[in-house]
């Protein structure tokens, strides 16, 4: 009988450790999320532009947080209160915060050699835009033999910076912005090798100077 109430006792423990895991696990998950959050309240409350792809996240996270029949009323309680906390903690930084995450050396190397060459045509054009690449990449076109839909996002999804799938293929890619992947995009020879493959495929033509110039500010805005 004593080793039978003893075993009870250790079952019980387990079940309890088990418990403490799951709730260790879902507060990660909380602060998972109220960091998302509350990184999209900084760029609001400092005044800085959100891309199209980051409004979407943002509505999609607070969305979520509200209607996550998993969430039991405390912890949306707290969760909103960590959001908010957060939001505030940071925001003392962002009077100082860049509307864009600083370029890499090899970054601005590419974009100067770009822009060197479209102002030889185009004397006063002004710089590269992170909003025109935002457009050129979500830009759907039908291709004129294969009877489909082609876009950037179509392969690298709504977000360059998570990993994206060939939608022939099914084979994963890599992330697209460099921010996420070190690998992309920062070598002039690779740079040029890839819009050759991937222009031809997706627009049926080469880009232009002015196109690729757009579409890195795009990525490296990330």
């Amino acid at each position: 009988m004593t080793k039978a109430v003893n075993t009870a006792k250790d079952v019980m423990k387990v079940v309890n450790t088990a418990k403490d895991v799951m709730e260790a696990v879902n507060a990660a998950k909380d602060v998972m999320k109220a960091t998302n959050a509350a990184r999209d309240i900084l760029k609001i409350t400092a005044g800085l532009e959100m891309t199209m792809i980051e409004k979407k996240m943002f509505n999609r996270r607070l969305s979520r947080i509200g209607q996550d029949k998993n969430l039991t009323v405390n912890r949306r309680k707290n969760l909103w209160l960590i959001i908010t906390a957060f939001g505030f903690w940071i925001f003392g930084f962002a009077l100082t915060a860049q509307a864009q995450t600083p370029l890499s050396p090899a970054a601005k190397h590419v974009l100067q050699a770009y822009l060197e060459i479209v102002q030889q045509e185009k004397p006063d054009f002004p710089g590269f835009e992170a909003k025109l690449g935002e457009k050129f990449y979500f830009a759907e076109r039908e291709h004129s033999k294969k009877e489909d839909t082609r876009s950037c996002a179509l392969c690298h999804g709504d977000d360059p910076a998570s990993i994206g799938q060939h939608v022939t293929s099914g084979k994963t890619i890599e992330p697209l912005a460099p921010s996420a992947n070190s690998e992309r995009l920062t070598d002039a020879k690779k740079i040029e090798k890839w819009f050759r493959r991937n222009c031809k495929w997706t627009i049926e033509r080469t880009c232009s100077v002015e196109e690729k110039g757009h579409f890195l500010k795009f990525l490296y805005s990330f």
